[in-house]
C-alpha cells in the first residue's frame, strides 16, 4: 500500500470521527447554530425565542441553578411587583420596592419574563430596553437604555443617595444600590444583606457590578436553547409553552442538607420542598427542555430511599419525611427515561442497585401476602385518592408496577452489579400479568376494572382502567376494548380532557381532570400505538390550557374547576410538564434495545469513557495493517485485506467461528499483531469461551505497553467467570498504572471496584416475598 493510500485511510478515519463528533453534538441539545455568532456566544435561545407578554405580578425571580451550584442559608427571593419593571422581596409586607421609571411616549413595555430575571422592550421605542437578571441570592443586576431610570421605593425608611449610590435600611434587611455609566445608558446592581450591615450591602453591590452579569444571562438563555431550537406543536400557544419552561425553571432548587443533588419544589410559595410524586412528570419534561437535570432529579429522589427500600412521597432538605405516605410507583420509569435522555457515566451503577431494593419493598408493601393482585395502602398513595377503598385492588397499581420491573431490568442488564438479575423477577411479573388478565380484566365489559381482593369488581369504571395500555403483552382484545372504552363519549372523551372516572347521575361534582392522569395517558398510548387517539388528546389538552393560561395567567392543576389560589406564582409541576410535552410531541419509536450480551451491557455502559480507546484502537489498526501491506508479508496483501474484511463483517453480522478462522489466520502471518489479538480476544469473549479468551488477555496485559481496553477486558472477563478477587485487583492496578495518563478509565476501575466490593445488603441478592 502507498503512503498517499495510507493518508486516504487516515483522512476516512477523521471524517468519520468529525461526522460522530457533529451527531453526538446534536444528541446531546446544543443549541443551532443560528443561535451563535461567529465567535460562538449564543444570542438567542434559538430559532423559536420565546415571545414577549404581559407583566406578571407575584412571579418570582431565581437566581440560576448549575450544577454544583450552591444557596447560602435563609437566601433571598426576589419577587414581581404590580406594576411593569418592579421587583421587591419574597416577603409580605416587602417593606421596600425596586422600580424602572421611562418617559410617557415609550408607552406600555412588552415583557420576555425568565425564572432569573426578565427584558422589557417597547414597540413606541424600539431603541430602548431594559435586562434585569438575578446572578446569586440577593442580588438584582440590570443594564438600561438611555431614557430608563432605576429607583427604590420605601414607605417606612428613608432612601439615602449619594453620586451614583442609593442605599437605605428596612424590616431588617439593609439595601444598597450602585450604577455606572454604560454607552448612552447605565449599569446598575442592587444588593441586600439580611445578616450584614450597610456597609457589605455596599461593597456586595460595587462587586456585583465589576462582574459581567450580561454573560451570565445569556449564558442562562442559552441552557433553554435545546428545547426552543426545535420545532413545536403548532396546537399549543408558545406563551404557555414558555411559561411552562419558566415554571420548571423557577421550581429549581441546589443541593442542600439530605438532598444532594439539583432538584425541584412543587410550591414556591410555601416551604421548600421536593415533591418526589412528581418525579415522573419532571423527568419526561426535564427530557425535553435540559436533559442533564432528568439524571439529578432521580439521584436526589433515590438518594432519599429508606432503609427498608421505601422511597418517600417527599422529602425536605433537613427531612426525608419518613412518615411520609409513598412516591407512585414511576420510579424505575423515571429512572430509564433519564439514562435515554442523558447517558450520564455511572448512572445505571447508581440507580439500579436502589432500584432492586425498592421494588423488593413495593412488591411487599402492596401485596403483603403475594397472593392476589396489588392494593394501594392508602388514599395518599393512591393515583386517585377519591376512589380508593380498602383491599380495593385497581389495574392502574399493578400496570405501574410490571412496568416498574421490566424498566429496572432493562437498567439492570447494563450495572455490573445487578446484570443477570432477571430469573429472580420472573415469579414477580408471571403474578402482576395473572392478576391483569385473571382478577381484573372483565370479559364481558371488554375493559379492566377494579375490584375487591377475594371479592366482585366494581361498576363504576376510573381512569385506573386505562393504564394497563402502559404494561407489556396486552392481548389485542385487550387493547382494543381500553380504545373502544377512550373512544365513548360518555367516558373518557371529555371537553377538557380525561376525567379523573366516568361521573355517575347524581354526582355533585364533576369528576377532576389532573394533569398527571393526562400524561400518563399520553404515554399510555404512545406505548399502544394509539397514534390517533393520542394526538386527539393532545389537541383538546392544548385548547385546555390555552384557556387556563389566559384566564388565570397560570397553569393550574387540576386543568378545569375553581380558579386556582390568588397570587401569580410558577404553575403547577404536572400542568407544566404537560405543557412541554405538548409543545415538544412525545417521540413515536421505542426506545432502543439494549444489548443482550453482558459484556456488550459493560461496553454500552462505558461507551463514553472507552471513546478513546476506541480511536485509539482505530488508529494502531490503521496504522498495523498499513505496515504489514508496506512490509509486504505473506499472505498476499489481497488476502490481508480481503479477511481484514470479512473478520469484521463476521463479527458484525454475529457469524463469530468465521471471525474467529480469519483472525486466527492473520496472527499465523507470523507477525506480532497485538490489535488482531485484542479483536480475536473480544470475539472469543462474545462466544462465551472465557477461558480462551482469558488466556488472550492475559498475553497482551503481560506485554510491555499493554492497551487499555484489553486491561479492562481482562478484569471484566475474570468477573464473568466468578474471579471476583481476581478482577477486583486487576481493575486496581489499572486505576494506579492509568491514574495520570488514562484519568477517565482509571475513574470507571475504581467505579468497577466499588460495585465489586459493595456495601452489606441485609436483602438477598435475589427478591424474597415470602413472609
Amino acid at each position: 500500500m502507498s503512503v498517499h493510500a495510507v493518508n486516504t485511510l487516515v483522512l476516512l478515519l477523521v471524517v468519520v470521527l468529525v461526522l460522530q463528533d457533529q451527531r453526538a453534538a446534536g444528541q446531546t441539545g446544543l443549541v443551532s447554530r443560528r443561535a451563535q455568532d461567529k465567535n460562538g456566544r449564543v444570542n438567542s435561545p434559538g430559532i423559536n425565542d420565546p415571545p414577549p407578554g404581559p407583566w406578571i405580578s407575584g412571579w418570582g425571580l431565581n437566581p440560576p441553578v448549575p450544577a454544583h451550584a450552591s444557596w447560602p442559608a435563609q437566601a433571598l427571593r426576589f419577587r414581581a411587583m404590580n406594576s411593569p419593571g418592579s421587583v421587591g422581596p419574597d416577603s409580605l409586607p416587602p417593606g421596600w420596592s425596586f422600580h424602572l421609571e421611562w418617559p410617557k411616549e415609550f408607552e406600555s413595555a412588552a415583557v420576555v419574563y425568565y425564572a432569573c430575571g426578565f427584558r422589557l422592550s417597547f414597540p413606541r421605542a424600539p431603541e430602548a430596553s431594559a435586562l434585569v437578571f438575578v446572578p446569586e441570592p440577593g442580588l438584582l443586576c440590570g443594564r438600561l437604555t438611555a431614557g430608563i431610570v432605576p429607583s427604590l421605593f420605601c414607605a417606612l425608611a428613608e432612601i439615602q443617595t449619594a453620586g451614583a449610590m442609593m442605599w437605605l435600611s428596612a424590616e431588617h434587611q439593609h439595601v444598597a444600590m450602585v450604577q455606572e455609566a454604560a454607552g448612552t445608558g447605565i449599569r446598575f446592581c442592587l444588593a441586600v444583606e439580611a445578616q450584614a450591615g450597610q456597609a457589605e450591602a455596599v461593597e456586595r453591590a460595587r462587586r456585583g457590578l465589576e462582574q459581567r452579569f450580561e454573560d451570565q444571562f445569556e449564558a442562562e438563555r442559552a441552557r433553554r436553547g435545546a428545547f426552543w431550537s426545535k420545532e413545536k406543536n403548532a396546537h399549543l400557544d408558545s406563551r404557555v409553552a414558555h411559561h411552562a419552561v419558566e415554571s420548571l425553571y423557577a421550581q429549581l432548587r441546589p443541593p442542600e442538607g439530605l438532598l444532594p443533588f439539583r432538584w425541584a419544589t412543587g410550591d414556591t410559595a410555601g416551604p421548600a420542598r421536593f415533591n418526589i410524586r412528581h418525579l415522573y412528570p419532571l423527568v419526561l419534561a426535564w427530557a425535553e427542555v435540559e436533559p442533564a437535570m432528568t439524571t439529578d432529579l432521580v439521584k436526589c429522589a433515590l438518594s432519599c430511599q429508606q432503609p427498608d427500600g421505601r422511597i418517600p412521597a417527599g422529602a425536605a432538605p433537613g427531612s426525608a419525611e419518613e412518615g411520609s405516605s409513598a412516591a407512585l410507583p414511576l420510579i424505575a420509569q423515571a429512572a430509564e427515561c433519564a439514562w435515554l435522555a442523558h447517558r450520564e457515566s455511572g448512572f445505571p451503577d447508581f440507580v439500579a442497585p436502589r432500584l432492586r431494593r425498592y421494588l423488593r419493598w413495593a412488591c411487599r408493601h402492596y401485596d403483603p401476602e403475594q397472593t392476589g393482585p396489588p392494593c394501594w395502602q392508602s388514599a395518599e398513595e393512591a393515583l386517585i385518592p377519591e376512589t380508593h377503598d380498602a383491599g380495593l385492588a385497581s389495574p392502574d397499581l399493578a400496570a405501574f408496577l410490571l412496568c416498574e420491573i421490566e424498566a429496572y431490568l432493562r437498567l439492570a442488564r447494563i450495572c455490573v452489579a445487578t446484570a443477570g438479575d432477571e430469573p429472580a423477577w420472573q415469579a414477580e411479573i408471571q403474578r402482576l400479568k395473572d392478576a391483569l388478565d385473571n382478577a381484573l380484566w372483565d370479559e364481558k365489559r371488554g375493559v379492566f376494572t377494579s375490584r375487591y381482593v377475594r371479592g366482585a369488581s366494581i361498576e363504576r369504571v376510573t381512569l385506573s382502567t386505562l393504564m394497563p395500555l402502559l404494561a407489556p403483552g396486552l392481548r389485542p382484545t385487550q387493547r382494543q376494548g381500553l380504545l373502544q372504552c377512550l373512544h365513548d363519549p360518555a367516558c373518557f372523551r371529555g371537553s377538557s380532557g380525561a376525567p379523573a372516572w366516568v361521573p355517575w347521575e347524581g354526582d355533585a361534582e364533576a369528576p377532576p381532570v389532573q394533569a398527571l392522569h393526562q400524561i400518563l395517558l399520553l404515554e399510555a398510548l404512545r406505548h399502544a400505538g394509539a397514534e390517533e387517539e393520542r394526538q386527539h388528546l393532545a389537541r383538546t389538552l392544548a385548547t385546555t390550557l390555552v384557556n387556563a393560561y389566559r384566564e388565570f395567567g397560570r397553569l393550574p392543576d387540576p386543568l378545569v374547576g375553581p380558579p386556582p389560589a390568588a397570587g401569580a406564582r410558577p404553575s403547577d409541576t404536572d400542568s407544566a410538564a404537560l405543557a412541554i410535552l405538548l409543545a415538544a410531541p412525545l417521540p413515536s419509536a421505542a426506545p432502543a434495545v439494549e444489548p443482550t450480551s453482558p459484556v456488550l451491557r459493560w461496553m454500552d455502559r462505558h461507551r463514553s469513557v472507552l471513546l478513546s480507546g476506541v480511536i485509539g484502537l482505530l488508529a494502531v489498526s490503521v496504522v498495523a495493517v498499513a505496515v504489514l501491506f508496506l512490509a509486504k508479508t505473506t499472505p498476499p496483501r489481497a488476502s490481508l485485506e480481503a479477511w481484514t474484511g470479512l473478520a469484521i463483517r463476521y463479527h458484525h453480522e454475529g457469524r463469530y467461528d468465521e471471525a474467529q478462522e480469519l483472525y486466527e489466520k492473520l496472527l499465523a502471518s507470523g507477525r506480532d499483531l497485538p490489535i488482531v489479538e485484542l479483536l480475536l480476544a473480544n470475539t472469543l469473549l462474545k462466544k462465551g469461551e472465557l477461558e480462551e479468551a482469558e488466556t488472550r488477555y492475559r498475553r497482551l496485559v503481560a506485554k510491555r505497553d499493554p492497551h487499555p481496553v484489553a486491561w479492562l477486558n481482562l478484569a471484566v472477563t475474570l468477573y464473568l467467570r466468578g474471579q471476583t478477587n481476581e478482577a477486583f485487583q486487576f481493575f486496581q492496578e489499572f486505576a494506579d498504572k492509568y491514574d495520570q495518563r488514562q484519568p477517565q478509565l482509571a475513574f470507571r476501575a475504581r467505579t468497577a471496584m466499588a460495585l465489586l466490593a459493595p456495601e452489606p445488603d441485609p436483602a438477598a441478592t435475589t427478591p424474597d416475598f415470602s413472609q
